[in-house]
Protein backbone atom coordinates (compact mmCIF):
# COMPACT_ATOMS: atom_id res chain seq x y z
CA UNK A 1 0.00 0.00 0.00
CA UNK A 2 1.42 3.29 -0.91
CA UNK A 3 1.82 5.45 2.47
CA UNK A 4 0.12 8.38 1.16
CA UNK A 5 -3.11 5.94 0.98
CA UNK A 6 -2.51 4.75 4.78
CA UNK A 7 -4.53 7.35 6.47
CA UNK A 8 -7.20 7.53 3.94
CA UNK A 9 -7.85 3.52 4.06
CA UNK A 10 -7.05 4.26 8.25
CA UNK A 11 -10.27 6.80 7.99
CA UNK A 12 -12.52 4.64 5.18
CA UNK A 13 -11.85 1.79 7.13
CA UNK A 14 -12.85 3.00 11.01
CA UNK A 15 -16.10 4.87 9.40
CA UNK A 16 -16.92 1.99 7.25
CA UNK A 17 -17.18 -0.21 10.60
CA UNK A 18 -18.99 2.52 12.43
CA UNK A 19 -21.48 2.37 10.25
CA UNK A 20 -21.81 -1.15 9.66
CA UNK A 21 -22.29 -0.84 13.78
CA UNK A 22 -24.48 1.74 13.91
CA UNK A 23 -27.20 0.57 10.84
CA UNK A 24 -26.74 -3.12 13.10
CA UNK A 25 -27.47 -1.12 15.90
CA UNK A 26 -30.54 0.38 14.55
CA UNK A 27 -31.39 -2.48 12.26
CA UNK A 28 -31.75 -4.50 15.88
CA UNK A 29 -33.44 -1.67 17.25
CA UNK A 30 -36.42 -1.55 14.56
CA UNK A 31 -36.76 -5.21 14.08
CA UNK A 32 -39.71 -6.03 16.39
CA UNK A 33 -41.60 -3.71 15.55
CA UNK A 34 -41.05 -3.88 11.80
CA UNK A 35 -40.31 -7.79 11.14
CA UNK A 36 -38.92 -7.42 7.39
CA UNK A 37 -35.92 -9.94 7.53
CA UNK A 38 -35.54 -13.15 9.11
CA UNK A 39 -33.43 -14.57 12.05
CA UNK A 40 -30.58 -14.88 9.97
CA UNK A 41 -30.40 -11.09 9.32
CA UNK A 42 -31.02 -10.29 12.97
CA UNK A 43 -27.86 -13.18 13.95
CA UNK A 44 -25.74 -11.66 11.38
CA UNK A 45 -26.28 -7.94 12.50
CA UNK A 46 -25.92 -9.34 16.21
CA UNK A 47 -22.78 -10.54 15.17
CA UNK A 48 -21.55 -7.50 13.96
CA UNK A 49 -22.31 -5.22 16.88
CA UNK A 50 -20.89 -8.12 18.88
CA UNK A 51 -17.80 -7.88 17.09
CA UNK A 52 -17.24 -4.64 16.05
CA UNK A 53 -17.91 -2.85 19.87
CA UNK A 54 -14.55 -3.37 21.59
CA UNK A 55 -12.07 -2.27 18.39
CA UNK A 56 -14.24 0.79 18.29
CA UNK A 57 -14.42 1.63 21.47
CA UNK A 58 -10.24 1.18 21.44
CA UNK A 59 -9.70 3.40 18.47
CA UNK A 60 -12.32 6.38 20.54
CA UNK A 61 -10.09 8.19 22.43
CA UNK A 62 -7.96 8.70 19.35
CA UNK A 63 -10.87 10.27 17.38
CA UNK A 64 -13.11 12.15 20.15
CA UNK A 65 -10.21 13.90 22.48
CA UNK A 66 -7.20 13.54 20.46
CA UNK A 67 -5.98 16.93 21.26
CA UNK A 68 -6.59 17.22 25.07
CA UNK A 69 -5.62 13.36 25.36
CA UNK A 70 -1.97 14.50 23.87
CA UNK A 71 -1.57 17.80 25.83
CA UNK A 72 -2.39 15.69 29.13
CA UNK A 73 0.81 13.36 28.46
CA UNK A 74 3.09 16.44 28.84
CA UNK A 75 1.70 18.89 31.34
CA UNK A 76 0.91 22.02 28.25
CA UNK A 77 0.76 25.41 29.26
CA UNK A 78 -1.19 27.96 27.31
CA UNK A 79 1.17 30.47 26.44
CA UNK A 80 0.56 34.26 25.08
CA UNK A 81 3.64 35.41 23.84
CA UNK A 82 4.61 32.25 21.58
CA UNK A 83 0.44 32.29 20.41
CA UNK A 84 1.61 35.83 18.68
CA UNK A 85 4.32 34.51 16.93
CA UNK A 86 2.22 31.66 15.24
CA UNK A 87 -0.58 34.12 14.74
CA UNK A 88 0.06 35.52 11.38
CA UNK A 89 1.28 32.46 9.99
CA UNK A 90 -2.26 30.74 10.67
CA UNK A 91 -4.17 34.16 9.04
CA UNK A 92 -7.14 32.70 6.70
CA UNK A 93 -6.69 29.08 7.85
CA UNK A 94 -9.55 28.61 9.78
CA UNK A 95 -8.02 26.91 12.46
CA UNK A 96 -8.56 27.66 15.95
CA UNK A 97 -4.66 26.69 17.52
CA UNK A 98 -4.03 26.83 21.37
CA UNK A 99 -0.30 27.59 21.60
CA UNK A 100 1.97 26.82 24.37
CA UNK A 101 4.99 25.04 25.76
CA UNK A 102 5.46 22.02 27.87
CA UNK A 103 8.66 21.41 30.38
CA UNK A 104 11.58 18.96 28.23
CA UNK A 105 15.24 19.38 27.87
CA UNK A 106 14.83 18.19 24.42
CA UNK A 107 14.66 21.00 22.10
CA UNK A 108 11.46 20.24 19.81
CA UNK A 109 7.89 21.27 19.13
CA UNK A 110 4.81 19.24 18.14
CA UNK A 111 0.98 19.86 16.65
CA UNK A 112 -1.95 17.94 17.07
CA UNK A 113 -5.29 18.35 15.57
CA UNK A 114 -8.63 17.73 16.37
CA UNK A 115 -9.98 14.49 13.88
CA UNK A 116 -13.36 16.42 13.03
CA UNK A 117 -13.83 20.23 13.02
CA UNK A 118 -10.70 23.10 13.01
CA UNK A 119 -9.20 22.80 16.04
CA UNK A 120 -5.51 22.29 16.91
CA UNK A 121 -2.71 22.84 19.11
CA UNK A 122 1.64 23.79 18.75
CA UNK A 123 3.48 22.76 21.58
CA UNK A 124 7.35 23.89 21.78
CA UNK A 125 9.66 22.43 24.73
CA UNK A 126 11.22 25.10 27.40
CA UNK A 127 14.45 23.81 26.20
CA UNK A 128 13.44 24.79 22.41
CA UNK A 129 12.14 28.26 23.95
CA UNK A 130 15.00 29.00 26.06
CA UNK A 131 17.69 27.87 22.44
CA UNK A 132 16.10 29.49 20.07
CA UNK A 133 16.02 33.09 19.00
CA UNK A 134 12.94 34.79 18.01
CA UNK A 135 13.34 34.03 14.10
CA UNK A 136 14.05 30.19 14.82
CA UNK A 137 10.64 29.92 17.18
CA UNK A 138 9.10 31.00 13.87
CA UNK A 139 10.48 28.85 11.50
CA UNK A 140 9.54 26.06 13.75
CA UNK A 141 6.11 27.42 14.62
CA UNK A 142 5.98 27.44 10.27
CA UNK A 143 6.97 24.09 10.41
CA UNK A 144 4.42 22.75 12.85
CA UNK A 145 1.56 25.11 11.09
CA UNK A 146 2.47 23.26 7.65
CA UNK A 147 1.69 19.75 9.52
CA UNK A 148 -2.18 21.53 10.63
CA UNK A 149 -2.38 22.72 6.96
CA UNK A 150 -1.53 19.82 5.50
CA UNK A 151 -3.47 17.58 7.62
CA UNK A 152 -0.46 15.23 8.52
CA UNK A 153 -1.72 15.98 12.15
CA UNK A 154 -5.50 14.76 11.91
CA UNK A 155 -4.04 11.91 9.43
CA UNK A 156 -1.80 10.76 12.64
CA UNK A 157 -5.05 10.44 14.64
CA UNK A 158 -6.87 8.67 12.11
CA UNK A 159 -3.85 6.06 11.76
CA UNK A 160 -3.10 5.61 15.40
CA UNK A 161 -7.07 5.20 15.68
CA UNK A 162 -7.08 2.63 13.02
CA UNK A 163 -3.51 0.68 14.60
CA UNK A 164 -5.62 0.08 18.36
CA UNK A 165 -8.97 -0.86 15.89
CA UNK A 166 -6.86 -3.29 14.26
CA UNK A 167 -4.93 -4.47 17.08
CA UNK A 168 -7.82 -5.23 19.52
CA UNK A 169 -8.50 -9.08 18.96
CA UNK A 170 -5.01 -9.70 18.53
CA UNK A 171 -3.33 -8.48 21.69
CA UNK A 172 -6.76 -9.47 23.80
CA UNK A 173 -6.05 -12.95 22.34
CA UNK A 174 -2.29 -12.29 23.33
CA UNK A 175 -2.77 -11.07 26.78
CA UNK A 176 -4.87 -14.28 27.20
CA UNK A 177 -2.89 -16.88 25.42
CA UNK A 178 0.47 -14.90 27.71
CA UNK A 179 -1.39 -15.72 30.70
CA UNK A 180 -2.53 -18.69 30.10
CA UNK A 181 0.91 -20.55 28.94
CA UNK A 182 2.77 -18.67 32.50
CA UNK A 183 0.46 -20.48 34.28
CA UNK A 184 -0.02 -23.84 32.33
CA UNK A 185 4.19 -24.29 31.16
CA UNK A 186 5.27 -24.50 35.17
CA UNK A 187 2.41 -27.02 35.67
CA UNK A 188 3.30 -29.27 32.55
CA UNK A 189 7.05 -29.19 33.26
CA UNK A 190 6.49 -30.14 37.35
CA UNK A 191 3.77 -32.72 36.50
CA UNK A 192 6.55 -34.49 33.61
CA UNK A 193 9.17 -34.33 35.90
CA UNK A 194 7.56 -36.30 38.58
CA UNK A 195 5.81 -38.47 36.34
CA UNK A 196 9.13 -39.40 34.53
CA UNK A 197 11.28 -39.31 37.86
CA UNK A 198 8.14 -41.82 39.48
CA UNK A 199 8.38 -44.27 35.83
CA UNK A 200 12.47 -44.15 35.94
CA UNK A 201 12.59 -45.29 40.07
CA UNK A 202 9.75 -47.76 39.23
CA UNK A 203 10.29 -49.50 36.03
CA UNK A 204 13.47 -47.92 34.68
CA UNK A 205 14.84 -45.07 32.63
CA UNK A 206 14.22 -46.65 29.16
CA UNK A 207 10.69 -47.03 29.89
CA UNK A 208 10.49 -43.70 31.77
CA UNK A 209 11.49 -41.72 28.34
CA UNK A 210 8.93 -43.70 26.62
CA UNK A 211 6.39 -41.35 28.21
CA UNK A 212 8.25 -38.43 26.92
CA UNK A 213 7.08 -38.45 23.15
CA UNK A 214 3.27 -37.92 23.98
CA UNK A 215 3.87 -35.78 26.32
CA UNK A 216 5.98 -33.52 24.28
CA UNK A 217 3.32 -34.18 21.18
CA UNK A 218 0.60 -33.25 23.82
CA UNK A 219 2.30 -29.73 24.66
CA UNK A 220 3.24 -28.71 21.11
CA UNK A 221 -0.84 -29.24 20.52
CA UNK A 222 -1.72 -27.00 23.11
CA UNK A 223 1.31 -24.74 23.40
CA UNK A 224 2.24 -23.60 19.75
CA UNK A 225 -1.46 -21.97 19.42
CA UNK A 226 -0.76 -19.83 22.16
CA UNK A 227 2.37 -19.41 21.24
CA UNK A 228 1.45 -18.31 17.68
CA UNK A 229 -1.07 -15.70 19.53
CA UNK A 230 1.63 -14.11 21.43
CA UNK A 231 4.23 -13.89 18.15
CA UNK A 232 1.66 -12.88 16.06
CA UNK A 233 0.37 -10.16 18.09
CA UNK A 234 4.27 -8.82 17.99
CA UNK A 235 4.13 -8.95 14.08
CA UNK A 236 0.85 -7.35 13.87
CA UNK A 237 1.82 -4.76 16.10
CA UNK A 238 5.40 -3.84 14.83
CA UNK A 239 3.75 -4.03 11.03
CA UNK A 240 1.24 -1.25 12.13
CA UNK A 241 3.87 0.60 14.37
CA UNK A 242 6.23 0.43 10.71
CA UNK A 243 3.71 2.02 8.72
CA UNK A 244 2.73 4.86 11.40
CA UNK A 245 6.77 5.63 11.70
CA UNK A 246 6.80 5.58 7.52
CA UNK A 247 3.92 8.16 6.89
CA UNK A 248 5.61 10.04 9.69
CA UNK A 249 8.98 10.86 8.59
CA UNK A 250 7.56 11.26 5.00
CA UNK A 251 5.47 14.28 6.26
CA UNK A 252 8.23 15.77 7.70
CA UNK A 253 9.66 16.22 4.32
CA UNK A 254 6.69 18.29 2.92
CA UNK A 255 6.05 19.92 6.44
CA UNK A 256 9.60 21.60 5.79
CA UNK A 257 9.12 22.40 2.13
CA UNK A 258 5.33 24.17 3.03
CA UNK A 259 7.27 26.07 5.73
CA UNK A 260 10.14 26.86 3.65
CA UNK A 261 7.20 28.96 1.64
CA UNK A 262 6.42 30.97 4.81
CA UNK A 263 10.35 31.75 6.30
CA UNK A 264 13.33 31.81 4.64
CA UNK A 265 14.70 28.10 4.02
CA UNK A 266 17.99 29.84 5.42
CA UNK A 267 16.50 30.42 9.11
CA UNK A 268 14.47 27.12 8.53
CA UNK A 269 17.94 25.45 8.78
CA UNK A 270 19.23 27.04 11.65
CA UNK A 271 16.14 26.34 13.49
CA UNK A 272 16.16 22.40 12.68
CA UNK A 273 19.78 22.45 13.71
CA UNK A 274 18.72 23.07 17.27
CA UNK A 275 16.59 20.07 17.38
CA UNK A 276 17.41 16.46 18.84
CA UNK A 277 18.71 14.76 15.52
CA UNK A 278 17.08 10.93 15.28
CA UNK A 279 20.35 9.70 13.88
CA UNK A 280 22.15 9.94 10.52
CA UNK A 281 20.80 6.54 9.43
CA UNK A 282 17.19 6.62 10.46
CA UNK A 283 15.72 2.91 12.15
CA UNK A 284 12.31 2.22 10.93
CA UNK A 285 10.24 2.97 14.14
CA UNK A 286 11.84 6.69 14.36
CA UNK A 287 9.24 9.53 13.28
CA UNK A 288 11.34 11.51 12.04
CA UNK A 289 13.88 11.42 9.17
CA UNK A 290 17.53 12.46 10.28
CA UNK A 291 17.97 16.13 9.90
CA UNK A 292 21.33 15.94 7.81
CA UNK A 293 18.73 14.60 5.17
CA UNK A 294 16.17 17.25 5.83
CA UNK A 295 18.61 19.95 5.53
CA UNK A 296 20.18 18.51 2.62
CA UNK A 297 16.31 18.94 0.97
CA UNK A 298 16.20 22.58 1.97
CA UNK A 299 19.42 23.83 0.82
CA UNK A 300 18.58 22.27 -2.60
CA UNK A 301 15.31 24.11 -2.24
CA UNK A 302 17.19 27.22 -1.47
CA UNK A 303 19.28 26.83 -4.62
CA UNK A 304 16.67 26.41 -6.66
CA UNK A 305 15.32 29.64 -5.16
CA UNK A 306 18.24 31.54 -5.99
CA UNK A 307 18.83 30.81 -9.65
CA UNK A 308 15.12 31.26 -10.12
CA UNK A 309 15.48 34.83 -8.48
CA UNK A 310 18.74 35.70 -10.85
CA UNK A 311 17.96 37.01 -14.01
CA UNK A 312 19.21 35.97 -16.87
CA UNK A 313 21.51 37.85 -19.44
CA UNK A 314 18.48 38.15 -22.26
CA UNK A 315 16.20 38.86 -19.21
CA UNK A 316 18.71 41.90 -17.98
CA UNK A 317 19.27 43.54 -21.30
Amino acid sequence: MNIDTYPKFARNTLLLSAAMFAGSGIFLYLRPVRDLFGSGASLAATAILMSLLLPLMAALPYLADAIDRELKTVSFVRNTELSELVRPLLKGSGYSVNVGHYVSNDANAFAISSVFGTKAAIAFSTALISTASKDQLIAIAAHEVAHVLNGDSRNKSWVLAFSRWAKTYPLLAAEISRKTLKLWLPMVVVTGGLTFFTLWTSTGFVSATGFLPGLLRQAAIVGLPLATCVLGFRFVDRYLNKKFFAYSRQREFAADALAATMVSPAVLISALELLADPAETVNVFDSHPPLADRIRRLRKLAEEQSSKAVPTEAQAS
